[in-house]
C-alpha cells in the first residue's frame, strides 16, 4: 500500500495554515473587544450620593458575552482589568488596583463571570428574546452582586443602604442597556461572520 507523503504534507501545511487563520481571528476579535470596552469606560456620569457610577459598562460587558465565546469573553475583559490595574484610567476614568478594592470594585471583579455565563446561556443561535433576558438575569445579577457585597463590606452599611447605593440608581438604565445589547448583537455578529469569510 503507497501513501502519497506529498499529499499528506500538502494537506498537513493547510490544516496548520487554517489554524493559524482561525487563531489570528480569534485574538483579533479578543483585541478589538477589549480596545472597545476600554473606550467606553471613558463615557460615565458621576452621582453624588454614590461611588457607583452610571456607565457603558454593563452594556459592554453583555455585548462581549453576547458575541465572542465563552473563553473569548472571558479573555478580553481580563486584558481590560489588567491595563486598568496597571494603571490606565479605564475604570470610568481611574486608573490601578485602588480602585476595584474601593467601595464601588465589586463590579469590576463582577465583569468576567457576567460576560462568561452571558456567553455559556445565549445558546447557539441568535434569539432577540434570550440574548435580552440572558443580559438582564444573568449578566447584570452576576455584576450587582459582587458590587453590592464589597459596597457594603467597604463601607459597612446595612443591606437597605447599600441597595440604595449600589443596586437601585442604575437597574433602569440597565436593563435599557441589557436590551440594547441583545439588539445590536445580531448586525456585529453579522459582521464578524462576513470578515471571516
Amino acid at each position: 500500500m503507497k501513501v502519497n507523503i506529498k499529499n499528506t504534507k500538502n494537506t498537513m501545511d493547510i490544516n496548520l495554515q487554517v489554524k493559524h487563520k482561525n487563531k489570528t481571528r480569534e485574538l483579533t476579535k479578543v483585541a478589538c473587544m477589549a480596545a472597545l470596552i476600554c473606550v467606553a469606560s471613558f463615557v460615565y456620569i458621576p452621582l453624588p450620593f454614590t461611588e457607583a457610577r452610571i456607565s457603558l459598562m454593563p452594556f459592554m460587558v453583555e455585548l462581549v458575552g453576547l458575541i465572542l465565546s465563552p473563553v473569548q469573553a472571558g479573555v478580553s475583559i481580563l486584558v481590560y482589568l489588567i491595563i486598568g490595574i496597571l494603571g490606565l484610567p479605564v475604570f470610568a476614568g481611574v486608573g490601578g488596583l485602588g480602585k476595584i478594592l474601593g467601595p464601588s470594585g465589586g463590579y469590576y471583579w463582577g465583569f468576567v463571570p457576567a460576560a462568561v455565563a452571558v456567553s455559556l446561556c445565549k445558546g447557539k443561535k441568535y434569539n432577540c428574546v434570550r440574548y435580552i433576558l440572558v443580559c438582564i438575569f444573568v449578566g447584570i445579577t452576576i455584576m450587582y452582586v459582587p458590587g453590592a457585597i464589597q459596597m457594603k463590606h467597604q463601607l459597612h452599611l446595612p443591606w437597605m443602604a447599600v441597595l440604595i447605593k449600589s443596586v437601585f440608581p442604575f437597574i433602569a438604565l440597565d436593563i435599557v442597556k441589557a436590551v440594547a445589547a441583545g439588539i445590536i448583537a445580531k448586525p456585529i455578529q453579522a459582521a464578524l461572520h462576513n470578515m471571516e469569510e
